[in-house]
């Protein structure tokens, strides 16, 4: 039985063929999930990668927020009394400066300027040529609108919020790139690990992982990426996380391998790539401590 919940159905191909579900209650102005059965793991190896959830706080002028236990914004859900931030554009490519939607929920979106220096980089790694980007965590899909826009050729937007992948999917439109996108509403574990039961038949280029800073475990999370079919030569991988949380490893299960880790801030962006080209140079050196 697949453990990855849906309200309705998962829309599994472009044609919006349906997936099984299980256990799920959903409303408008938010989502309440819950578990009926659990796929066996090889629980002993993951638990060496769990780093735990890390404290995270971060307020701003648009919406304040108070993090103590039991009182955090969970994101994907309705803001109530919560001032949205800034329209996001597109910030290259064939749809620069097209504005996008965002979804009326709690998120906390890439930065413009993080968006910009992460792709100047994978530019230089030769990583937007062609090929699939799977925006995980994707909100309102700028990441991945910004990979097509920048010379991918498709992308799959992963979220749990039914309302995110709606925006997503306008926003698909929005930027022209009807029939190079679609979206899924299903958890980032559940794609990374089960990709060929939503459709996913083939390794992807580009892989993004933006998620809740205070609402995941990162070693989980990376567990489940270096050992996904999503995974393959030459895929490049990109993981945002906050200071708070120290640095990830410089490799994981021996798939993926550190090639930078560069502070923004309070945030950090880790690149990892599969059996990357020659010319791309490992710098395990930069996650002792972010540059």
């Amino acid at each position: 039985m697949d453990p990855a919940f849906v309200v309705g159905s998962i829309r599994s191909g472009f044609g919006g063929t349906e997936c099984g579900a299980s256990t799920c209650q959903r409303s408008r102005t938010g989502v309440k999930w819950s578990m009926a059965t659990e796929e066996p793991e090889a629980s002993s190896e993951k638990e060496e990668y769990k780093m735990g959830k890390v404290s995270a706080p971060r307020t701003s002028k648009y919406g304040k927020r108070k993090f103590q236990v039991g009182n955090v914004k969970q994101q994907g859900k309705k803001y109530v009394e919560y001032t949205p931030a800034p329209q996001l554009r597109i910030t290259g490519g064939t749809a620069k400066g097209r504005k996008l939607t965002s979804p009326d929920v709690y998120m906390r979106p890439m930065m413009g300027k993080v968006r910009e220096a992460v792709y100047s980089m994978l530019y230089q790694f030769d990583a937007l040529e062609g090929g699939m980007a799977v925006d995980m965590f994707c909100g309102s899909g700028s990441v991945g609108l910004e990979a097509l826009s920048r010379g991918l050729d498709k992308a799959l937007f992963v979220d749990l919020s039914p309302v995110c992948t709606e925006t997503c999917e306008k926003n698909i439109v929005h930027c022209g790139f009807e029939g190079r996108g679609r979206a899924v509403n299903c958890t980032a574990e559940q794609m990374l690990l089960y990709p060929e039961r939503y459709g996913v038949e083939e390794h992807a280029k580009l892989i993004t992982l933006t998620p809740p800073y205070e609402e995941v475990d990162y070693g989980e999370l990376m567990y489940a990426a270096a050992g996904s079919d999503l995974v393959g030569e030459g895929t490049f991988l990109v993981v945002e996380y906050p200071v708070e949380l120290g640095s990830l490893e410089p490799a994981y299960r021996h798939r993926l391998v550190g090639i930078r880790n560069r502070k923004y801030g309070r945030t950090v962006i880790a690149i990892y790539a599969c059996q990357p080209p020659r010319f791309v140079d490992p710098r395990p050196d930069e996650f002792a401590a972010p540059v």
